[in-house]
């Protein structure tokens, strides 16, 4: 599975399941596409991270991983006020507002999915952008690295296995994952909080 097909297709499925959520009619279809989003969206960090790794060494990929957290905190501030915007819909053809947010946000979503594979280099050496005296020098800064062997530079699945069966990756899992849902549960629900809390606050202003 090459990288940029990897992260196209699972961005492209889970801008199908968003879009399609906008046509739920009842709690248990739109726990099952929840459930899809989750599934589908969940290998686009970890995705993201090991791209990265292809391109940058332990001493550079500090920061790119740095900027990769900061436009997810550009997207959480911003994705509010996008969705508010789009609440003026509410009505529109029928529809309700939520309605409206995903399939907007869904569309542009898939269309990334489908332009990913045919921009994003899959390594080093298939980068247009790059010239063969950087290609070069990427390979040999990889080779100098602590640790580094050309094995290491492919996925195969006695690796993956190796890694499932390896206690430590569950124990820092799940570590990460009861971060991950008091991270997100207060930020996804802060505004509601907030509203509730009885300030007489504009929805705009929460």
């Amino acid at each position: 599975m090459q990288p940029a097909r990897w992260l196209g297709g699972i961005t492209f499925a889970w801008g199908l399941v968003a879009t399609f959520s906008a046509f739920c009619n009842d709690k248990n279809a739109f726990i099952a596409c929840r459930l899809l989003l989750g599934v589908f969206e969940a290998g686009l960090f970890p995705g993201f991270l090991v791209y990265l790794s292809m391109f940058y060494n332990k001493g550079s990929i500090a920061l790119r991983v740095a900027y990769l957290f900061s436009t997810a905190a550009w997207a959480g501030a911003l994705g509010g006020l996008v969705a508010y915007a789009i609440g003026f819909l509410d009505g529109a053809h029928g529809w309700a507002g939520w309605r409206w947010i995903f399939l907007i946000n869904g569309i542009p979503t898939i269309v990334t999915g489908v332009v990913a594979p045919f921009v994003l280099p899959n390594s080093p050496d298939t980068a247009k952008f790059l010239t063969e005296e950087e290609r070069e020098s990427l390979r040999i800064i990889r080779r100098r690295e602590v640790g580094q062997t050309a094995s290491s530079q492919l996925m195969n699945k006695k690796d993956a296995m190796d890694a499932l069966k390896d206690w430590k990756t569950w124990v820092i899992s799940s570590g990460q994952y009861c971060l991950n849902s008091m991270l997100y549960s207060f930020s996804v629900f802060l505004p509601t909080i907030i509203n509730l809390s009885g300030n007489g606050w504009s929805t705009i202003q929460v």
